[in-house]
């Protein structure tokens, strides 16, 4: 959905400095999606490693190509010495719903220092802090549930110190580090027509998983039975095709210090 929206899975500024036998990191890589999907767009001569603290998403053996491995690892701790100073690219995607205040600036450090002189981090996040919003196609559509749906997962996410809203100093932070050629994109997933409908699925759906969460932990009164009753109430919404979740994008890329060996 993610390259669809941008039009790129690398940023351009970034794919053309890559070469031919680049070695690309993807932190907080889940189900190894990124990874699988660079891999296929990438020659087999560049080498992706995926990394992530929970390695029971990494996908089965027999699926990943030759070029692609994944490691179990904690952002938040330091990598091992063998990877660091390793890649010409570091890719992290979505992981505003598990930092706090302050883990920001400890995860953008322990990127960096993978990174060779020369190398890029590219950091792509939904800002579901603010603007993930449900909008109308018709004056007389009813958006009740989505919109509690997001005040509801954001309160959820505060109340055990998750910092949502550090996507928006993800420019500032590596500039702060010293990192180089730094630029901002912001997206709106909506800004295609088109995949409005897919779009609002997938927001709709990371929000209804942190409530599962909430209601798993019985927070605030939430358990898994009124969970699924806002499922069902937010598909109803939804269903009517008069209204659909945006949220916008967040693309920052930042080079570190020095010249990247071709």
């Amino acid at each position: 959905l993610w390259t669809k929206t941008l039009d790129y899975l690398i940023h351009p500024a970034i794919e053309v400095t890559l070469p031919k036998d680049a070695k690309i990191a993807d932190v907080a890589t889940g189900t190894g999606i990124w990874a699988l999907a660079a891999a296929r767009a990438l020659p087999e001569s560049v080498t992706l490693v995926g990394f992530d603290n929970c390695k029971t998403q990494f996908p089965h053996p027999v699926s990943i190509p030759k070029n692609v491995s994944f490691e179990a690892q904690n952002l938040l701790k330091p990598f091992p010495i063998r990877h660091q100073g390793a890649f010409d690219l570091v890719s992290i995607r979505l992981v505003a719903s598990a930092l706090k205040k302050g883990e920001w600036e400890l995860a953008a450090r322990n990127i960096l220092s993978l990174l060779k002189p020369g190398g890029y981090i590219q950091w792509m996040e939904a800002d579901i802090y603010e603007s993930c919003t449900p909008l109308q196609n018709t004056p007389q559509a009813c958006s009740h549930s989505l919109a509690s749906l997001a005040k509801y997962a954001l309160s959820f996410l505060h109340s055990k110190g998750i910092d949502p809203s550090g996507c928006r100093r993800i420019l500032e932070i590596f500039r702060c580090m010293g990192l180089e050629d730094c630029t901002q994109g912001v997206f709106s997933s909506d800004r295609d027509p088109s995949l409005r409908a897919e779009s609002s699925d997938v927001h709709v759906r990371a929000l209804l998983g942190i409530l599962e969460q909430a209601g798993l932990q019985m927070w605030s009164g939430w358990n898994l039975e009124k969970v699924r009753e806002w499922e069902r109430k937010v598909v109803a919404e939804l269903e009517t095709g008069e209204i659909y979740m945006r949220c916008n994008y967040y693309v920052v890329v930042g080079r570190a210090p020095g010249i990247i060996e071709k």
